[in-house]
């Protein structure tokens, strides 16, 4: 699983990984965005609930997890832990439903992307730095909490990001430390 926060290189990541024949899961609050976008809704018509958004983003991540092949080497665009980040960051509270559906989500591994060195919005990326640098912080916090295993991804060129996680993976079914 791959996570950072906004604009810290997980799409263009994800892309260099499925080029090179993996498995990979677009970010769910993308797909929705897209989707909202489909039937002609615009951004600020998507997100005007942020609340809702966000729960609406987590049960797409828990559809997608859930249904996909277990045995199989699979890289996610964020995981489930991130909606306890972005909970945090909005100041809202966990509810047992959340706990739960989060509570369940396992990764092998959670590669954590430091971020890039210039910042940039997007049509669905609407946040600011300083969010983005906030939401970083929370993010590692989240995975920590849940005892899973962080491997941070420094900033490199894109294909030597994509060959350290690669190397990492197998370090770790190696049982080298990663």
């Amino acid at each position: 699983m791959i996570t950072g926060g906004p604009s810290s290189g997980k799409s263009t990541l994800l892309a260099e990984l499925k080029k090179l024949g993996h498995i990979t899961f677009p970010e769910a609050a993308r797909v929705l965005i897209d989707e909202g976008l489909a039937r002609g809704e615009t951004i600020e018509q998507i997100r005007q609930d942020e609340y809702d958004f966000q729960l609406k983003t987590l049960y797409k991540k828990a559809e997608v997890e859930q249904s996909h092949d277990t045995a199989s080497l699979s890289f996610f665009d964020r995981g489930m832990h991130d909606t306890l980040a972005y909970f945090e960051q909005y100041g809202w509270e966990v509810t047992k439903d959340v706990k739960d559906l989060v509570d369940h989500a396992t990764y092998k591994a959670v590669f954590v992307l430091d971020m890039l060195d210039s910042f940039e919005q997007d049509y669905a990326r609407t946040e600011d730095y300083d969010f983005a640098k906030n939401l970083s912080e929370l993010l590692v916090k989240a995975y920590e909490k849940a005892g899973l295993t962080l491997v941070r991804v420094p900033i490199m060129p894109i294909k030597q990001r994509t060959q350290f996680i690669l190397d990492s993976i197998k370090k770790y079914e190696t049982g080298e430390s990663a």
